[in-house]
């Protein structure tokens, strides 16, 4: 259901859709996306290059506000603030974006690149986070969000590539509680 090309480039296969967050570094032209989100556009984020990898005619591209809604082929997305409380790397003025997307049945929170513990108006069952540090969430900050937050099972992203060591996602894992399931999806 969910894959990460690198970095922070999520897809999201639902039986109705194919979703991309921040699509980078696009190993091979699929052209299978019904929509497309960016969080912000930092390089690594909003790549038109790998959009039009991943986009056909029929595709939307879209990247909201904090509070904004929108349904693509029966997902549900809601923009939620992404921002650093501790960095000045996303200031929380430039109103860029973490989203919660309902696909088959699944809240599917994508925090974007932030370092604050957004308060949510409805439970997380997947959670893709940020644990590189620089300029997000570092693993011990990500993994006490995602204690609070208590999803059936967290994603950690944003390292190994252009910020955070290779084993960011490991040390993340070993902070999280026991009854979350943690997916280690970059390699």
């Amino acid at each position: 259901m969910i894959s990460i090309d690198c970095h922070s480039s999520i897809r999201i296969e639902g039986k109705d859709a194919v979703i991309y967050v921040d699509p980078f570094h696009i190993a091979e032209e699929k052209h299978d996306a019904d929509l497309v989100l960016t969080t912000h556009d930092h390089f690594d984020h909003l790549s038109p290059e790998d959009i039009e990898k991943v986009k056909n005619d029929n595709t939307t591209v879209k990247q909201l506000k904090p509070g904004e809604t929108l349904e693509v082929k029966g997902v549900k997305i809601k923009a939620y603030p992404a921002y650093n409380e501790k960095k000045q790397f996303h200031p929380k003025e430039n109103n860029w974006v973490g989203y919660m997307l309902m696909v088959d049945g699944n809240n599917i929170y994508v925090t974007g690149d932030s370092d604050a513990q957004i308060k949510l108006d409805e439970p997380v069952d997947i959670l893709c986070i940020p644990v590189g540090g620089t300029y997000t969430f570092d693993a011990e900050e990500a993994a006490a969000y995602t204690n609070m937050l208590m999803p059936k099972t967290a994603i950690p992203t944003h390292y190994g590539e252009i910020v955070g060591e290779k084993n960011s996602g490991e040390k993340f894992r070993e902070l999280v509680d026991d009854r979350i399931q943690v997916e280690i999806k970059i390699k």
